[in-house]
C-alpha cells in the first residue's frame, strides 16, 4: 500500500516525535542512575567501596590475574579521595537532577524547558568532548552521540511545539 504524498510529513514527523520520546527515555533513565550513583557514593565508605570491587573483581583475578578493567576498578576504588568522591557524588546527582526536572518538564510541555535542556546538554556535550580529547573511552562516546541526537531531536521538537498553536 503506497501513502499518499500529502500524508508523508505527517507520518515522518510522528516517527521523529516517536524517536524524540525514546531518547528523552533513555536520558531519564540515565538522570535517574546519576542520582542512584551519588547517593550510593555519598553513603558507602571508601573502605566498603573497596569491598565491592574486590568482590566484583576477585573472581575475574582468578581467571586472568592480568585482567585490565578489574584492576582498573580496584585501582579507582583504591584512588578515590573523601574530595573526590564528594566531588563525583555531587557531579552525579547535580546532572542527574538537573535532567531530570527538564525532561518532566519537557513531557508536561513547557516551553520554557526546551531551551534549557539543549543548553544543558551542549554545556554536557562539550564537557564529554573535552574529556575525549584527554582519552578515548567508548561508553563516553557513545554516550556523547546519544546526547547530540538527543539535542537535535530537542531542538527539533522545540520547533514543532513553538509553531503549534496552543
Amino acid at each position: 500500500m503506497t501513502i499518499p504524498r500529502s500524508q508523508q510529513p505527517a507520518r515522518r514527523q510522528a516517527r521523529i516525535h516517536r524517536v524524540f520520546e525514546v531518547g528523552l527515555g533513555l536520558k531519564a533513565v540515565h538522570s535517574l542512575l546519576e542520582i542512584v550513583g551519588g547517593i550510593l557514593l555519598l553513603a558507602v565508605s571508601q573502605q566498603r567501596m573497596l569491598h565491592i570491587a574486590n568482590l566484583l573483581t576477585q573472581e575475574e583475578l582468578l581467571r586472568d590475574p592480568n585482567d585490565r578493567i578489574a584492576h582498573y576498578v580496584i585501582k579507582v576504588a583504591h584512588d578515590l579521595s573523601t574530595s573526590a568522591k564528594t566531588f563525583a557524588a555531587f557531579y552525579l546527582l547535580s546532572h542527574g537532577v538537573i535532567k531530570l526536572v527538564l525532561i518532566v518538564e519537557i513531557l508536561r510541555k513547557r516551553h520554557w524547558a526546551y531551551p534549557a535542556f539543549i543548553i544543558a546538554l551542549a554545556a554536557l556535550i562539550t564537557y564529554q568532548s573535552y574529556k575525549l580529547l584527554h582519552g578515548l573511552s567508548i561508553g563516553l562516546a557513545a554516550l556523547t552521540v546519544i546526547d547530540a541526537a538527543v539535542l537535535v531531536l530537542t531542538w527539533h521538537e522545540y520547533r514543532v511545539v513553538r509553531a503549534t498553536p496552543s
